[in-house]
């Protein structure tokens, strides 16, 4: 008879303590994905050096094209929109190249976060190899 009191009572302490979870978990709100200015800095910053080092923003430089960065725009969390500008620092400061490709509808902001990150193109001569300087420039902001 102590042994069946014993597990009853288990029993119903540790039902009591799930409900007391469950409850507190949804009772909740959820939260929505809202940084401040520095988190979403950070989130910039390491998105170019995302794009760097997989060859991304290389890639579209020498092709002129903007594929690898759309597509990456594209993807971003639908409270973000955001912004690449590419600049060709090794031609005159009169020339400079510009490109860039902005998520698709979005409408232009009242602030921005502004994240840069310079990376080299490498491109090979019939004898030499050519670097070339570029500085891509990401501008994030919430909708």
């Amino acid at each position: 008879m102590k042994k069946a009191f014993i597990f009853t009572t288990d029993t119903i302490i540790a039902v009591t303590t799930a409900l007391v979870f469950l409850t507190i978990a949804y009772s909740v709100p959820a939260q929505n994905f809202n940084w401040n200015k520095s988190n979403l800095y950070v989130f910039a910053q390491d998105s170019l050096s995302v794009l760097a080092k997989n060859g991304n923003l290389a890639n579209d430089m020498s092709s002129s094209a903007n594929a690898s960065t759309q597509l990456f725009l594209n993807n971003l969390p639908p409270n973000l929109c955001g912004r690449i500008t590419f600049y060709n620092l090794t031609l005159p400061v009169s020339t400079l190249n510009t490109m860039n490709t902005t998520k698709k509808n979005c409408q232009e902001p009242n602030e921005v976060i502004v994240a840069r990150r310079t990376f080299v193109v490498f491109n090979e001569g019939t004898y030499t190899i050519v670097v070339n300087y570029h500085q891509a420039k990401m501008e994030l902001w919430y909708v």
